[in-house]
C-alpha cells in the first residue's frame, strides 16, 4: 500500500494514508466488479459456444472424411409410409415441413408433371392441391391462370371441386 499513496503523492500531489487507499480500492471493486463479472461470463459463454461448434465441425470433417457423406453423418429417422393407399384406389401424396424455403412446392410440382407424363391409362388423371395461401403451385401449374378476388368467382381449383369446370 505504500508504494501506491507514494505514486499517488508523485503524480497528483495527494497525501493518502492506508486507509484511504483501502476505501477507494472497496468503492473501485464495487463500481467495477460487476462489470468484470459480466465481461467474463461473456467471454466464458463464447468459449463454450466456440468449443460446441468445433465438436460438431469435427464430426461433420470426419465423416465427410470418412466417405459416409455429411448428410449421412447423422442418422435420419424415415417415415413408415411415404403414400398411403386411400379409399377407391387413388394414391395421396403429401409434401409438409413447418419450415418455409426448403422447396415442397418445386417437389410437388415436380412429382404432379412427373405423374401426369408416367400415366399408365388413359383415362388417368393427376390432382395437386394447393394449399398455400400465396398460390405458388397453381401459379407453376397453370401458368396463364389469372388470380380472382373472393367475391368475384371461385378460383379454378374450387370449380373443379365442386363440379362447375371440367377437368381438361
Amino acid at each position: 500500500m505504500g508504494d501506491i499513496a507514494a505514486l499517488l503523492n508523485d503524480l497528483f500531489g495527494l497525501t493518502v494514508s492506508e486507509t484511504g487507499i483501502k476505501i477507494v480500492a472497496a468503492i473501485i471493486a464495487a463500481i467495477f466488479g460487476p462489470v468484470i463479472f459480466y465481461y467474463l461470463r461473456k467471454i466464458w459463454r463464447w468459449l463454450t459456444t466456440c468449443r460446441r461448434n468445433s465438436k460438431k465441425l469435427k464430426r461433420a470433417l470426419d465423416a465427410v472424411e470418412s466417405q459416409e457423406g455429411l448428410w449421412l453423418a447423422i442418422p435420419v429417422k424415415r417415415a413408415d409410409r411415404i403414400t398411403n393407399d386411400a379409399p377407391n384406389g387413388y394414391d395421396v401424396t403429401t409434401i409438409a415441413n413447418l419450415k418455409g424455403g426448403v422447396g415442397k412446392t418445386t417437389l410437388a410440382a415436380n412429382l404432379i408433371g412427373h405423374c401426369a407424363v408416367q400415366r399408365t391409362h388413359p383415362g388417368d388423371s393427376v390432382l395437386g392441391i394447393d394449399f398455400d395461401y400465396q398460390g405458388s403451385l397453381t401459379s407453376m401449374a397453370l401458368p396463364n391462370f389469372t388470380k380472382h378476388s373472393a367475391d368475384d368467382k371461385d378460383s379454378r381449383a374450387g370449380q373443379l371441386i365442386f363440379g362447375d369446370l371440367d377437368a381438361a
